[in-house]
């Protein structure tokens, strides 16, 4: 019986995830959830083996050396030992690094391309930063300005080392073929 843990920064509801748990378990496969919480359900019921809380913090998802982040490689372990997991599904760039940190194969599901979204946001903050520089929270900018060159690199290392990556559209396909060489 092949166990999929699926990994999300983010929690429940989450209909992608949740359909993913569902045509899963009608193959037969043990399925089970690793996010921050699980409030309810988009579908009309729960198709999930198993349900796991990782504490997801915005430090954690930028720092990789903060508390936050080995707090959360604690608790994963102890996930991992107790499902014992044939393969990772990391639902976007954060969970995939996190996931990376162990010897279980990774499929990244990658839904948003944080990579893009945050350069944008970035430009966007400098530009306001510029024309109204007392209404701009630097905290924020410094953070992204640290996203905005990371999140590239980490696409590129955790693609490159994971045994696949789903898009939600050809475009982002193409995205991770062309700047990666990703197939």
């Amino acid at each position: 019986m092949i166990k999929i843990l699926h990994i999300s920064d983010q929690g429940l509801p989450d209909v992608r995830i949740e359909r993913y748990a569902f045509l899963l378990g009608r193959k037969g496969y043990k399925v089970f959830f690793a996010g921050s919480t699980v409030r309810s359900f988009a579908l009309e019921k729960s198709f999930f083996n198993g349900y796991y809380n990782l504490p997801w913090s915005a430090r954690a998802r930028i720092y990789e050396k903060s508390k936050a982040f080995t707090s959360l490689i604690k608790r994963l372990k102890e996930i991992i030992k107790e499902i014992d997991p044939d393969i990772i599904h990391a639902h976007n760039i954060f969970a995939a690094s996190l996931a990376s940190k162990f010897d279980v194969p990774v499929v990244i599901d990658d839904h948003e391309l944080y990579s893009h979204k945050s350069r944008t946001v970035f430009i966007k903050m400098i530009k306001r930063l510029l024309k109204y520089p007392s209404n701009v929270n630097l905290k924020n900018t410094f953070s992204l300005a640290i996203l905005s060159v990371k999140l590239p690199y980490l696409e590129r290392k955790l693609a490159r080392k994971a045994k696949g990556v789903i898009t939600v559209t050809k475009t982002m396909a193409e995205y991770y073929k062309i700047r990666y060489g990703i197939r």
